[in-house]
């Protein structure tokens, strides 16, 4: 819960429903065990029902639309049309299942910047495509 900009990682837990960095990562530690034991135990590719049940059975199911604005000016339309609608918890995004967005920083040598929005679950199509419709609703995607 600080809102200072400090990431040092001191996370009071203000926000219910997040987990503790430390049962996030043992979620995903043991969803990427379950996924070599699944890789070693064959020579096909699993399937995406497989790879879904690991992820579901690990709580690791964020999934995220990304976008890849074409110059500058078009990111920061973009991104402002996202964090205005972040920033109300009754927009089209945030009622959609949109959880948290963020923009990459852009290197001078790159050219280029992507906007990420994610969604709480990947395997809930209703919220993945209602997070899709309200990006292009709302915000112009």
């Amino acid at each position: 819960g600080d809102d200072s900009g400090d990431d040092s990682g001191d996370d009071s837990g203000d926000d219910p429903g997040d987990d503790s960095e430390s049962e996030i990562e043992d979620s995903i530690e043991a969803a990427v065990e379950a996924w070599e034991k699944v890789l070693s135990s064959r020579t096909v590719k699993p399937s995406k029902r497989e790879i879904d049940d690991i992820a579901r059975r690990h709580s690791v199911v964020i999934g995220k639309w990304c976008a890849f604005p074409g110059n500058e000016r078009e990111a920061d339309a973009l991104w402002a049309a996202v964090a205005r609608q972040l920033s109300s918890r009754r927009s089209a995004l945030s009622v959609a299942g949109c959880h948290c967005a963020k923009v990459s920083s852009r290197a001078p040598d790159k050219d280029g910047q992507v906007i990420c929005v994610y969604t709480r679950d990947y395997q809930d199509a209703g919220e993945v495509f209602a997070v899709r419709d309200a990006l292009r609703g709302a915000c112009g995607w």
